[in-house]
This record gives structure tokens, sequence and C-alpha cells, in this order.
């Protein structure tokens, strides 16, 4: 197994990876027992299968994994987290063969076709073919695409000639084939690349369903490292008033004011982990808050809550 990238370890969440990873299973060295362990960190299980079949390239960036695995046969079991209130999504494109999805292997999605699969909460998900495959996973986490919630009854179909399909699908495929190193800047890049490909596969793949407080959140998702986002600019955006947006977040986890300070919060997080030395003041400015002193309150918070 090649293996190259930079770890890091979150200091919100020891578990947590942070940075890049590049790696490539090769059948050639590859045991049982290693594929296993490495199998391991993700709860997914090999159920049958020729190891020896079994080729993989992944990429890994903080919470993102993109995958393009090759094999002959074999079925792999994805099992529930263990982790209470881990939830993340996969999208599978299939680029060759036939994948059966289900205990029962009763769903097919061919060639050309992709799949969209929140991962199993209660029951474990089957997937495998008896006959040779070549499938690109994207997998990653439901703060990406917030505030989408999406549930097995919520998945739609997911188009093969739409443009979000065949985009994300070029950009997945040369991104997980790449040789290159990623560092600094590019880094950054390549995260809103595979942001603006989650959220835009969810949201294709998603049955209509929207509400105030969804369009509200999306917001400021997408806009909050402007300072000058607020609760009026973004009533004025949704053409409500202040207090029916409000009423929008009354029975939600947070407020309006809550759900920037949060987001703003998380960017500046991340900020550090890529540029620990970064002045405080331009960590303000890009990650949306007026002043230091905000700032640190909102990183405190912050910190508290994932200790919590």
């Amino acid at each position: 197994m090649v293996l190259e990238g930079a770890i890091r370890r979150s200091k919100r969440d020891e578990s947590s990876f942070s940075g890049y990873e590049r790696s490539v299973l090769d059948p050639r060295t590859v045991t049982r027992g290693r594929l296993d362990s490495l199998l391991a960190g993700t709860n997914v299980h090999l159920r049958d299968g020729d190891v020896s079949s079994v080729f993989a390239r992944i990429f890994r960036l903080d919470e993102y994994v993109v995958a393009r695995v090759r094999t002959r046969t074999g079925h792999i079991v994805w099992r529930p987290s263990a982790a209470p209130g881990r939830r993340r999504f996969a999208v599978v494109f299939v680029a060759r063969g036939r994948l059966a999805v289900g205990t029962d292997g009763s769903r097919h999605v061919a060639a050309g076709e992709a799949i969209l699969m929140p991962f199993p909460e209660r029951t474990p998900i089957t997937l495998g073919s008896s006959s040779p495959v070549e499938v690109i996973a994207f997998a990653f986490e439901t703060d990406a695409v917030v505030p989408f919630d999406v549930t097995p009854e919520t998945v739609g179909s997911l188009h093969p000639s739409s443009s979000v399909f065949q985009a994300s699908y070029s950009l997945l495929r040369a991104l997980v084939d790449s040789s290159s190193p990623e560092q600094g800047a590019s880094t950054a890049a390549l995260r809103s690349l595979l942001k603006g490909s989650a959220r835009a596969l969810v949201r294709a793949a998603r049955v209509p369903s929207r509400s105030l407080w969804e369009d509200a959140v999306e917001i400021i998702t997408d806009q909050h490292t402007d300072i000058s986002l607020d609760a009026r600019r973004i009533a004025d955006q949704l053409n409500v008033s202040t207090s029916t947006l409000y009423r929008a977040f009354a029975d939600r986890p947070r407020g309006v004011a809550e759900e920037l300070r949060y987001q703003r919060a998380l960017t500046a997080s991340r900020s550090l982990a890529e540029e620990a030395d970064i002045p405080v003041s331009r960590l303000s400015r890009q990650s949306g808050f007026g002043s230091a002193s905000t700032l640190r309150r909102a990183l405190k918070a912050l910190n508290e809550k994932a200790e919590a």
C-alpha cells in the first residue's frame, strides 16, 4: 500500500481527521487482514470476495473522501456508526459493471448511473456485484450539506444527463486519479470544490420539500463570511419580515444570530487548522466576524460544545 499526505488531529475532536491523504490499495501486496483493518475505521466489512482482485485509489481531504475501486466480485456491508451524532452521506457512481444495493440485492445501479445513500443509522447496507465492477465513491459529512436533511425516504434519482452529475463525476475522477500533492491555498480551493459538489449532488437527488428555515440556513452557509450579513439582509433575500424569519428558527437548535456565529466559528476553526499563526485580525475578517473579541468568544463556545 502506498501512502502520502499531511495528517493533523483537530483540537476540537482528537478522533477527527484533518489534512489530506492519498493512498493506493495494490492487490499484489494487500492481505485480507490488512484490508479489514483499513476498512474498520469506515464501518465497512468485506463480506465475501477475492481480495486479490481489489484495486483502489483513495483521496481524503478533511471530512471528504473520494475513492475509485475496481474488483472482480464481492460484497461489502456498511454498518451503522457507533459514534452518536456522526452522520454521513455517500454518492456512488458506477463506471463499469452493475452494482447491487440492499440486503436482498433488489436495487441495481448500472454503468453510467449513480446512487446517493445516507450512511446507515440502524440497518446495515450491502453493496456488491457478482461480476467485475468499477465505482467512484464520494463520502462526506452532513455539515457539508446543511440545511438538507436527507433520509432514504427523501432521496430521489441522480440523472446521468444532468450537468451536476457529469461535472461532479469528472471532478471526482480527476481528483482521485491525480498524483500531485495538495498544499496551502490549493487544499482550500479543493475543499470548496468538494463542498460545492456535495451540496449540488444532494440537492439534485433530494425530493423537493423546501422550508423557510432551510432557505435561510443555506444563505448563511454560503454567505456567512460577509461581515454585513445579518437577520435583516437574510430576510430581505427571502422576501419575508425579520419576525417571520425568527419564527422559522424558533424550534431549531440555533437562532439566526447563533447560526451565523456557528458557521463563522467553523470557518475560523478550519483556517486555524491550516495556518496556526494566522493574525487574529485577518482571521476575524475572513471568517465574517466584526471583531477579535467576538471571534474569541465564538471559538470558545464551539470548543466547549465539542468537549461537552
